[in-house]
């Protein structure tokens, strides 16, 4: 979704909302996103990881900020941190037999959640804190540009990016000043300059020069300290930006007792079932398998090419867990104290970590998102069983409301009957290589789950 948008639906724009500009004659395009909102009381801190498409050697983008923001509250995040949450938090695969389903009592299982939850961390944790905000060594280099009535309040280098913080008197001036400086903004962007203005936002615009950026088509993630009384995320002018359909990965990490987070203002969209046994073909991945469940259920192709003219907004719940515990684990292991503290979070006190995957045509955009804190603090994941014979008849069967009739149950004597037909070689499918977490042998994760690479 372009570069990401935050703006209050009130008068009073204290977010942010951005935009791609070009050079004239084109301007990139964005297909998949991820953000990070890491909010305590009206503390937030904004992680922007953005994808782009175009031939453009540099272009910029364009961000209303609220007043106050300069150098001090903006610095690059680590990229690897954006990588072990997608990981983390992303559906997973994993392996049961009957001895699994069967040999573990609930009570058991409940003592072992509840020391997880006791140690604060799951298979593990830390408790360092992170390096300051950037601050711009050249200090706040203050002036006016011209007659536009733009004032440059800060001008610094990050990574890639060479940004100015702006403040304007009106949207005609802050349009000469970005032509001034080689933005290209369309009509369509610069029409609601005037509102931000209005509502007393300064702007962020930054130069990106491809030369610096990492070699790949995603950006340097940038992070943004603020304070808000509201919790939103305009996606309406990202939109503009949009090559026809975009994927955005939303995650909130919030106060323990807040719970999983949900957007207010457009329908959820229920997720793909989970729970139930799955049957990857040989060389292919869940995560594939996935795409292909969640494209079914929204209606929503990930590519614009295969989109064919379909439209529609659609968000669902994929992850939501206390403190960095997990159970299973991916290969990522537990998020830690560190990790939660770089995104911009006080983690001393434990947190919650929802994540929300939404898809959408620019057309669907009606409105901008609103989140709201459910205070359900019950873990849920999608965790998608291996198919074998023992558990047709203990689950369903991913897209079918039962297992196959004639499956024969645990234990039973059909069960000891084909066990003895297979021999010993054939009633395990564990491998001890598989990641584990806090001990457990009840679930065992089939697949390295590293960072999440789309194929949009």
């Amino acid at each position: 979704m372009l570069f990401l948008s935050l703006m209050m639906a009130s008068p009073h724009a204290d977010a942010f909302c951005g935009a791609y500009v070009g050079n004239g004659e084109s301007s990139p395009t964005n297909r998949a996103s991820q953000i990070v909102i890491a909010r305590s009381g009206t503390s937030t801190t904004l992680t922007m990881f953005n994808d782009y498409e175009g031939d453009l050697a540099a272009f910029g983008l364009v961000v209303p900020v609220p007043a106050g923001v300069d150098s001090d509250n903006v610095r690059l995040a680590d990229r690897t941190l954006l990588e072990k949450l997608d990981g983390y938090s992303q559906p997973r695969q994993v392996a049961y037999t009957c001895d699994d389903w069967y040999g573990v009592s609930e009570a058991a299982v409940e003592a072992r959640q509840l020391a997880r939850r006791s140690s604060g961390g799951g298979c593990g944790g830390s408790s360092n804190d992170s390096g300051g905000w950037y601050t711009n060594d050249s200090g706040v280099r203050e002036g006016s540009s011209g007659d536009t009535g733009v004032h440059v309040i800060d001008e610094f280098d990050l990574g890639e990016y060479t940004a100015w913080v702006v403040a304007a008197e009106g949207s005609e001036g802050l349009m000469a000043w970005l032509s001034a400086n080689g933005f290209a903004v369309d009509d369509t962007t610069s029409a609601v300059f005037d509102e931000y203005i209005a509502a007393g936002s300064h702007f962020l615009a930054l130069r990106v020069d491809l030369d610096e950026a990492p070699a790949t088509n995603w950006l340097s993630p940038l992070q943004v300290g603020y304070d808000t009384e509201a919790w939103s995320l305009p996606i309406r002018m990202g939109a503009a930006s949009s090559a026809g359909v975009q994927d955005l990965v939303v995650y909130a990490v919030t106060e323990p007792d807040a719970g999983r987070v949900g957007i207010s203002n457009y329908v959820e969209t229920p997720a793909p079932a989970a729970e139930c046994l799955v049957d990857i073909e040989e060389g292919g991945s869940v995560l594939d398998w996935y795409e292909t469940q969640f494209e079914l259920t929204t209606g929503l192709p990930a590519t614009p090419e295969t989109l064919g003219g379909r439209q529609g907004f659609a968000w669902t719940t994929e992850y939501g867990w206390g403190s960095g515990a997990c159970d299973p684990c991916t290969n990522t292991g537990p998020l830690t104290q560190d990790d939660v503290t770089g995104l911009g979070f006080d983690a001393h006190y434990g947190w919650y970590l929802t994540r929300l995957h939404l898809r959408y045509t620019p057309e669907a955009v009606t409105e901008d998102i609103s989140f709201y804190a459910s205070r359900v603090t019950e873990n849920t994941q999608l965790r998608y069983v291996s198919h074998t014979w023992e558990l047709e008849s203990a689950m369903p069967t991913c897209g079918a409301l039962e297992g196959a009739a004639d499956a024969p149950a645990c234990y039973s004597s059909e069960y000891w009957a084909r066990k003895e037909q297979e021999g010993e070689a054939g009633t395990s499918v564990r491998n001890d290589d598989f990641k584990k977490c806090g001990g457990s042998s009840a679930a065992l994760l089939l697949l390295p789950l590293l960072f999440w690479r789309r194929r949009w």
